[in-house]
């Protein structure tokens, strides 16, 4: 086989393998902090279990609400005292997504467009193989740079909230407020709930 051969086969095989590569999503990872007794090694522990946790749906997320009871103030959280009996502060769960700094400089997103496919996916070798200097140079790839986009922030979402879920399954709790990630035992099957 020829030089000329052995180079097309080898560009057709990193192309093959930068397309496969490139559509991997950034992982969404919970890290669990339970309140009460120090345990050690508990949170690490749990917050390991909470990677590979069912979805529980049932578990309750309450995004920019504050149930009946609970006294929520910068990042600080109180159950009142008439509704002790009702629920119970586990911990705070923090849910954070793969740094996206690699994959823009050296490699490339999972994108759902087919022209953005067709224009970013093969880029993909020659940011790692320049060593993220065509990620920078080249205008071919700044629309592959990762942006928050509409529908994208709606699966960040649905992804950030399906590890919440698993690490609130994971650490007893059934209700979770957003911001904050506080973790509670509602001992109601649904609060009462105020705007705040």
């Amino acid at each position: 086989m020829s030089w000329a051969g052995i180079r097309a086969a080898s560009i057709v095989a990193l192309a093959a393998f930068s397309t496969a590569c490139a559509t991997i999503e950034l992982p969404q990872t919970a890290r669990v902090n339970v309140f009460g007794e120090a345990e050690p090694g508990r949170d690490a522990r749990l917050s390991a279990e909470s990677a590979s946790a069912p979805i529980d749906e049932q578990i309750e997320i309450l995004s920019g609400r504050v149930p009946a009871g609970i006294d929520l103030r910068r990042n600080e959280i109180a159950v009142l005292p008439s509704y002790t009996d009702r629920y119970e502060v586990l911990g705070t769960v923090t849910v954070t997504r793969g740094s996206t700094g690699f994959r823009n400089f050296f490699w490339s997103h999972a994108v759902d467009q087919g022209w953005a496919k067709a224009l970013c996916y093969p880029q993909a070798p020659l940011k790692l193989l320049t060593l993220g200097v065509w990620g920078v140079v080249s205008p071919l790839n700044w629309p592959c740079i990762y942006r928050k986009r509409p529908a994208q922030e709606a699966k960040d979402d649905s992804l950030r909230f399906a590890a919440l879920r698993r690490a609130a399954g994971v650490m007893g709790g059934n209700l979770v407020l957003v911001p904050g990630g506080f973790v509670l035992r509602a001992r109601t099957p649904s609060p009462p709930t105020a705007t705040r």
